[in-house]
């Protein structure tokens, strides 16, 4: 049987075990999220149009399995090889998180033993990130916001938050020195993010001493170049950057305060300081659009 943290094989060999995480939450999605494994490059592949349904079942070699208890398997078959290094897409229905892709290793069946891998080795926990339709607390503190390149949209950039506090200066012009990361955001494919502050980083064993507002620098992250659509491409998800999943069953790299995914670069020319006000969410009309500038 399974359990909430635990894969059984039931006589069959687990390859990957995936526990999706909700970044705010700490635990699981708040809804079912699906696990796609793309198919092979250089197959033909049969995308259907629209957000809700990135792919066909046709299009999908194996299939990753969803348990009652929201954990998500990937079993080897004899009547069915696994790709040796596999692209999955973790999405959701309702467009409550930002679709993200991994790559990760799958060790073939014939090189390992049941008894010679750790179940824990086999377990990968992707971070999911709050996307607009995320359902939040009237007085979250954070921002809903845009991010624009060349005039349009940006899909995809990542945007983290560092924490600021202020030194000196004027009321105009506050001096502040950085603490530590509070927030990290994923636009979502129409350049639209949800950012939650974190509570406050701690000084040692000190708790920090909240001054109102609070003030926190963003910065957005995004891919140099930029991507160039293929031609008749109807995949919405063609532009979202493949992360690599660390073997093992390592922390998903996002955790990493400092990471970003292969080949994005921090535009420091779209950094902005912003004070944040004690419960209250602010959008657009409080914080302009954010234009990421690198080519």
């Amino acid at each position: 049987m399974s359990n909430g943290n635990s894969f059984s094989q039931q006589g069959l060999d687990l390859a990957i075990g995936f526990v999706p995480r909700d970044v705010l939450l700490g635990g699981r999605p708040r809804q079912p999220v699906r696990l796609d494994i793309e198919i092979p490059d250089g197959v033909p592949r049969r995308v259907a149009k629209g957000y809700r349904h990135y792919t066909r079942p046709t299009d999908l070699v194996p299939k990753i399995s969803r348990h009652h208890s929201g954990l998500y398997k990937l079993i080897y078959l004899s009547r069915r090889s696994l790709p040796g290094n596999a692209i999955v897409r973790v999405y959701d229905d309702f467009q409550y998180y930002v679709p993200r892709r991994f790559r990760f290793p799958i060790p073939a069946h014939e090189d390992i033993g049941l008894d010679k891998r750790p179940r824990d080795s086999r377990r990968q926990s992707p971070l999911m990130f709050p996307a607009n339709a995320y359902p939040v607390a009237e007085r979250t503190v954070g921002l809903r916001g845009r991010v624009m390149r060349d005039g349009r949209p940006m899909p995809w950039a990542w945007i983290d938050a560092s924490y600021l506090v202020p030194v000196g200066g004027t009321e105009t012009e506050p001096e502040f020195i950085v603490r530590g990361k509070i927030g990290r955001a994923i636009s979502d494919r129409h350049g639209e993010f949800l950012l939650v502050l974190n509570p406050l980083p701690r000084d040692g064993d000190v708790m920090p001493q909240m001054q109102l507002p609070i003030w926190a620098r963003l910065v957005v992250k995004g891919p140099v170049p930029a991507p160039v659509e293929p031609a008749g491409n109807e995949d919405p998800m063609w532009a979202v950057p493949v992360e690599q999943l660390p073997e093992g069953g390592l922390a998903d790299p996002a955790t990493d305060p400092d990471y970003a995914p292969p080949g994005y670069q921090a535009d420091e020319s779209s950094s902005r300081d912003i004070p944040f006000p004690l419960g209250k969410l602010l959008t657009g009309v409080d914080a302009p659009d954010f234009v990421f500038s690198l080519i």
